[in-house]
């Protein structure tokens, strides 16, 4: 051994040595922990369910994952009544440990719940500036009571045919371990074209007919987790996604004497196209809902091949959703997406502006396919009704897009500004939004954002 080495063996030694106390002590802290955290656990023999009407119980008892008797720690009723709310399909759930009057002697896990419903009709409008949006549709996240998300939408962009999408979905599968679904969309948009001074140049058309699979599965697959762990935060698994696009059409504004090409930037299909992607996929969740509150971290990174006309490209996404619960009335809500292709292709491209990234500035302002954006909200419940909650917003979203990331950042805009949600918490997501926002940087623009449920929420339908 050299000298060198004999002395790096040495500190490895030493500092062995040093932390094996302090391991020690946190080995004591956690045992010490468990303990006082099974001490005056209570011995049940079996489930009972109160106030189920649309619910499947033999869905709700899988859900709730017992195997029976068991020993019940009160962490743990606390984190089954969590889990339970987050499904966003009770208004109210109780868990608690009951007497069993068949059996005197023994214990029930009782969980009494008030269910919301949850077959949803979908009437919106999305005016952020350019292009507006109209939707009618139908879905329940909670179909036949087992939580499976059903759902259809027709979608008309300005003054474009009317297209529609059909999906269906298992989020929570086998007690939140598994996350399966599938949608098909059927699009016609028109949008503005808008260069990159912020001048209306006229109109992109696009055409294209999307199939999307997703499944999640958990990172850990051991047995008697089922019996220690029902969190599961971590996810594997991918997508698959094929995409047929007709040629697009871009009409140039005839009022304007230049501008009567496509934006830089913007890569119109001569032809029509067929594309398929295969992207893994890596999620964490650690959200809890409260109805219209939300704590915890979810991210997803999705990256992988995107194959057309015999070429392979790239495709690489992230995203990130932090909320934070504070005084029980406020709360703080952040998303940040980080995304590039190396696939030119209109579908492909981001566009960020009012209807669903960056408020105040029109729909597409800022395009390309490599893009990076952020929101953040400050929420507060102003009024807290039986059947209605009045929820306002403080908010600032930023964001740019370009050919690259150079030209991203050359783009960056910012706005501002201020929102109204009203809920009514017996239904989901009967929320009406309505946010009003103004720039920040670049040339001044305002917009109103009207529509249902929040801007931006991790667990939206669509």
């Amino acid at each position: 051994m050299t000298t060198s080495g004999a002395i790096c063996w040495q500190r490895t030694v030493i500092f062995k040595q040093l932390l094996r106390p302090l391991i020690m002590a946190l080995c004591l802290v956690q045992a010490a922990y468990a303990q006082a955290n099974d001490h005056g656990a209570k011995h049940v023999a079996g489930l009972k369910l109160v106030g189920l009407n649309r619910t499947d119980p033999k869905w709700l008892e899988g859900y709730i994952d017992y195997r029976f008797p068991a020993d019940v720690s009160e962490q743990e009723l606390i984190d089954l009544r969590s889990r339970l709310v987050t499904t966003s399909v009770f208004t109210s759930v109780q868990v608690s440990v009951v007497p069993d009057l068949q059996a005197p002697g023994q214990q029930l896990l009782q969980v009494e719940v008030h269910e919301r419903w949850t077959m949803i009709p979908v009437v919106r409008g999305a005016y952020g500036g350019g292009t507006p949006l109209k939707v009618l549709g139908l879905y329940d996240i909670h179909a036949l009571g087992r939580l499976l998300t059903l759902g259809a939408e027709t979608r008309q962009y300005g003054n474009a045919p009317p297209g529609f999408i059909l999906y269906g979905r298992d989020p929570r599968g086998d007690s939140d371990r598994y996350y399966l679904g599938g949608e098909v969309w059927r699009e016609f948009r028109r949008r503005q074209a808008i260069d990159r001074g912020g001048t209306v140049v006229g109109a992109l058309s696009t055409n294209m007919t999307l199939s999307r699979i997703r499944l999640l599965v958990p990172l850990s697959t051991d047995e008697g987790e089922r019996d220690r762990d029902r969190t599961h935060h971590w996810k594997v698994g991918g997508e698959a996604e094929t995409v047929q696009e007709a040629p697009s059409v871009f009409d140039p504004d005839v009022t304007k004497t230049t501008g009567r090409v496509p934006p830089a930037g913007i890569a119109l299909n001569t032809a029509k196209r067929f594309s398929f992607k295969l992207l893994p996929t890596l999620l964490y969740d650690s959200i809890a809902v409260n109805h219209i509150e939300y704590d915890g971290l979810r991210t997803k990174l999705r990256l992988g091949p995107v194959v057309s006309s015999g070429h392979a490209y790239s495709f690489v996404e992230g995203e990130a959703d932090y909320y934070r619960i504070i005084g029980g009335s406020w709360n703080l809500a952040v998303r940040a997406v980080v995304g590039q292709s190396s696939f030119s292709s209109l579908q492909s491209e981001y566009f960020l502006g009012g209807l669903d990234t960056i408020r105040g500035l029109p729909d597409g302002a800022i395009f390309g396919t490599h893009a990076a954006f952020t929101n953040m909200e400050l929420r507060y419940i102003a009024l807290k009704a039986q059947h209605l909650w009045l929820q306002t917003a403080a908010f600032v979203d930023a964001g740019g897009a370009g050919a690259n990331w150079s030209d991203g950042r050359d783009s960056a805009r910012s706005t501002a500004g201020i929102g109204l949600r009203f809920a009514v918490p017996q239904v989901y997501r009967l929320m009406l939004r309505v946010d009003y926002a103004w720039s920040l940087t670049g040339p001044h623009r305002q917009g109103l954002t009207a529509g249902i449920n929040q801007f931006f929420d991790p667990y939206t339908p669509l």
